[in-house]
């Protein structure tokens, strides 16, 4: 009987370590659950104000869009149909100085053709 006493007492002994062991099983389980939880909130209460920044942001994007298209492109509409006859005029401007050099530097070589000839005539 002394031995079924024994291994009656080692068996509770060994239940009481194993219901201790579920027991700590169960407080780290909850302090896990805490510290997801805890995270879901942290991260949440830096979600939001950065999405409420971001809906900000857009909505002043929106704004100086709108801005841009009824304001400023129309008054660069106008300053490029003002500046393209100023522009042809220079090309035109630009295509004779071409025209003129290019007939200056025709004469230029008929005058040392010429100059070159009669160099050659008189040494003969």
């Amino acid at each position: 009987m002394n031995t079924a006493g024994t291994d009656m007492t080692v068996l509770l002994e060994r239940l009481s370590a194993q219901t201790q062991q579920v027991h700590n099983m169960q407080i780290a389980l909850w302090v896990l659950i805490g510290l997801i939880g805890l995270s879901v909130i942290v991260i949440t209460l830096f979600i939001i104000p950065l999405l409420m920044q971001l809906k900000r942001t857009l909505k002043e994007a929106e704004i100086m869009s709108e801005n841009i298209n009824t304001e400023i492109m129309p008054k660069v509409g106008s300053m490029v149909s003002e500046i393209e006859p100023l522009v042809v005029k220079l090309t035109s401007m630009s295509d004779g100085i071409i025209s003129s050099f290019q007939s200056v530097s025709t004469v230029i070589k008929l005058i040392r053709n010429i100059v070159g000839n009669r160099n050659i005539k008189q040494e003969a």
